[in-house]
């Protein structure tokens, strides 16, 4: 079993670009393929196999998994019943990571949910993935900031640089956190991957290993361009098939494709590169792609290059194309309970779910409301509107 105990300094500079082969729910529910599918990340050199881990009621209000889910990716007449046919249970999770163990290759998940995290924190995993979709779960993270043994990846997808930062200020006492570059659009296009925020990161989080979570269609060079600028995390979604069903498998990586770019990594880590300009790195990962003789990937450095565009830490925003998955699956502040008007409103009458619809008060301002007295009735999971409230 691999020792990899914590994130810090000393791994960013002395270790070699930590591989995540994001399998998430790529397996279809059975648990035969997500088996095959760790034994065949494992045969393409990945470092670590990643899943994603909910508790449906935790993550979700009741509305949103009510609702119709007619799509060719669906896997259940409504969105709740999708999501459960997709589910693994804690003890499937202890026979995969026993698995993922015999061969010698690191497991873990994402947590989507508070009682998700503590789950896998019983599995006493090597770290835990903070994804997109709770990066403004402010409530979760305050309460697993507490937590300092275990290390955390946190992507940064669908959130401004205030929000990105509040990230930095929460865990700025912590030695093990890594922060992800990432784009919330599946699959996200070159010219809207802004691969210079890595950059932008390092400066801002100089105690932090900075990291890239890709998902472009683009399959390779622009995941070598993310290591060229200094990450040290290369997360990428993994298939078996770009065909099968299912919303991520055209943005996942199939086997011949993880083993190249994991090839292609092991070369470019050995070069020095002593300029970062959009040139150089260019020509850099031209001779590394020569060198490992896959003159077929040369067609996409044109691509790169918009990959590279300069980014300035104002230009960190909710981008366009991630509008999609921001209204399918971004949390919003909603009620914990029925609270009857005249209340005064405290922490724990907050929750922060998917929802179907999104309130007026976005959850990093949910402290700004504690205290004050409710002048409606509100219900359980009904999102959170300034006008519940005296002013």
């Amino acid at each position: 079993m691999m020792n990899f105990n914590t994130f810090n300094n000393e791994y960013q500079i002395g270790q070699k670009c930590l591989i995540v082969a994001e399998i998430g729910q790529n397996h279809q529910g059975q648990m035969e393929t997500a088996l095959q599918m760790i034994k065949v990340a494992k045969e393409c050199g990945a470092d670590c196999v990643k899943f994603q881990k909910s508790n449906l009621n935790e993550k979700f209000t009741q509305d949103a998994l009510q609702r119709p889910y007619q799509s060719p990716n669906s896997f259940g007449a409504t969105y709740g019943e999708h999501k459960a046919f997709l589910e693994f249970s804690i003890e499937q999770f202890e026979e995969l990571q026993s698995f993922a163990h015999s061969i010698n290759v690191l497991f873990t998940a994402s947590a989507m949910d508070e009682k998700s995290y503590l789950e896998l924190r019983s599995l006493n995993v090597p770290f835990i993935k903070i994804g997109s979709g709770d990066n403004n779960n402010w409530i979760m993270l305050e309460n697993i900031t507490k937590d300092d043994k275990m290390p955390l990846v946190i992507s940064t997808g669908m959130q401004d640089m205030k929000s990105v930062q509040k990230i930095g200020d929460i865990f700025r006492n912590r030695k093990n956190i890594a922060v992800l570059h990432c784009i919330s659009s599946y699959p996200t296009q070159a010219n809207d991957v802004y691969l210079r925020f890595i950059e932008v990161y390092k400066n801002l989080f100089p105690n932090h290993v900075i990291g890239y979570s890709g998902h472009e269609s683009t399959p390779i060079v622009i995941s070598l361009g993310a290591v060229a600028l200094g990450a040290k995390i290369i997360e990428r979604h993994f298939t078996l098939d770009k065909k099968l069903k299912g919303s991520d498998h055209s943005c996942s990586l199939e086997p011949a494709e993880l083993s190249d770019l994991v090839r292609l990594i092991r070369i470019l880590e050995t070069k020095e590169l002593k300029l970062n300009d959009t040139k150089s790195i260019i020509e850099l990962i031209r001779k590394v792609i020569l060198e490992a003789d896959l003159p077929h990937l040369l067609k996409d450095l044109d691509l790169l290059k918009l990959a590279l565009a300069d980014v300035s830490p104002d230009d960190k925003k909710l981008f366009d194309c991630e509008l999609n998955c921001f209204n399918k699956l971004r949390k919003t502040l909603v009620y914990a309970s029925n609270i009857p008007a005249g209340s005064v409103i405290d922490k724990t009458d907050f929750a922060i779910k998917v929802n179907t619809e999104h309130g007026n008060v976005a959850t990093e301002e949910m402290s700004s409301l504690i205290g004050k007295k409710m002048v409606k009735d509100v219900i359980f999971e009904q999102s959170v509107q300034f006008e519940d409230f005296d002013s």
